[in-house]
């Protein structure tokens, strides 16, 4: 979806009769009732804001909608959203990496937090920008090979003093 997208449904129903360029080949711009025209714009709206914020919440508030209106657009994939959402996060996250490179080749200057710039790139390409080692932890292999040295010990000490067990037979 473009960045220029309208941030209101358009005043008159003439506008509203050429489909937007961006329309998802399953959603039939004619066939739609007045309504979900301007449906189709106020997701637009909530998209652009989304393409700035990150999240559907804020990008709702900012339109003046509920963040449950979006979420229900989710839910019920209206006029394609979940793709378009889904272009939106990709634009915001190529933002974020954007962002990153500016870092590197500029270090210099008072622009925000590293650390949250990092964290909001593992959330947008978590495929990507995750810790590549695992925490492996031995304590319980640890312990029982430890205790299993400290048996054989035990064992070879009380027989060679003849309180051990009997040897058993083979």
């Amino acid at each position: 979806a473009p960045d220029n997208a309208p941030d209101t449904a358009p005043v008159s129903t003439q506008n509203m009769d050429t489909a937007p360029s961006n329309l998802p080949p399953t959603v039939h711009w004619h066939h739609l009732q007045p309504r979900q025209k301007e449906a189709w714009y106020r997701q637009e709206a909530v998209l652009k804001a989304y393409r700035e914020t990150g999240t559907v919440s804020h990008a709702a508030e900012a339109c003046g909608l509920t963040p449950s209106a979006a979420y229900r657009w989710q839910d019920e994939d209206t006029l394609g959203w979940r793709g378009r959402l889904e272009e939106a996060r990709l634009t915001f996250g190529l933002g974020l990496v954007k962002g990153m490179h500016d870092r590197i080749a500029d270090p210099n200057g008072n622009r925000g937090s590293d650390i949250l710039l990092m964290f909001a790139l593992k959330a947008a390409f978590p495929e990507t920008f995750r810790d590549a080692s695992a925490v492996v932890d031995s304590t319980a292999r640890d312990l029982l090979s430890e205790l299993r040295k400290r048996s054989r010990i035990r064992k070879q000490e009380r027989r060679a003093s003849g309180d051990g067990e009997p040897t058993p037979v083979e």
